[in-house]
């Protein structure tokens, strides 16, 4: 009887331990985060914001952007879109075409000023009718092992290829990094009103903000 009780003691003690140690992982896990945090904005602001930083001279200061977006049209409840993504070149990097839910369309981007001008990362699609994060992921469609194609590699200077590529490292990681640990900075365009069947690029202005232009 002894011995049966101390059996049974021990398991209740070890299955009482259980939630100590899921705490434990849980607080070790936000840690480690944090600190990835920390270093990732330290990371980015170090490398655009920095003196004499190496994206001064990359940042486009207004005007189209290699996006390029028409809409078909809507139904009753849904919308009919194409939004292609364009190399420096002009040729295509890949191409969105879908029918979506909703009556509103959003693209959001991460926006970074460099002083002359700003880097802009198209980073998801989504409609009134589903939530950002259940948006479509656009970073897929112009990252090249790394590399944001938007612009154009061999053109840069190896120090600015380096500068853009951190910069767009701690971009990409905005895909699954919680809200709560901070988040960069985006634009977002909200698109109720166009003429349906045209093209129309997507444009920054002075300011950092974006708008339609009929292309």
């Amino acid at each position: 009887m002894t011995a049966g009780k101390r059996r049974e003691t021990a398991g209740k003690t070890g299955l009482r331990g259980a939630p100590r140690i899921a705490v434990f992982v849980a607080a070790a896990l936000a840690l480690a985060l944090s600190g990835f945090a920390a270093v990732r904005f330290a990371t980015f602001l170090s490398v655009a914001y920095g003196g004499d930083s190496p994206l001064a001279e990359i940042g486009i200061p207004s005007g189209p952007l290699p996006l390029r977006l028409t809409v078909y049209g809507r139904g009753i409840d849904t919308l009919s879109m194409r939004l292609g993504f364009l190399d420096p070149s002009g040729d295509s990097l890949g191409t969105i075409e879908r029918s979506l839910n909703g009556w509103e369309l959003t693209i959001d981007t991460i926006t970074v000023g460099t002083g002359s001008g700003w880097l802009v990362f198209p980073f998801r699609l989504y409609t009134d009718a589903v939530s950002p994060a259940r948006g479509i992921d656009l970073i897929r469609y112009y990252d090249r092992d790394g590399f944001p194609a938007l612009w154009d590699e061999k053109a840069l200077s190896p120090r600015e290829a380096r500068a853009l590529r951190a910069v767009f490292s701690v971009a990409r990681t905005e895909r699954w990094m919680p809200r709560f640990l901070g988040s960069l900075h985006h634009e977002r365009l909200v698109i109720r009103n166009f003429e349906a069947g045209s093209e129309y690029a997507v444009s920054i202005l002075p300011d950092g903000s974006l708008e339609l232009l009929l292309n």
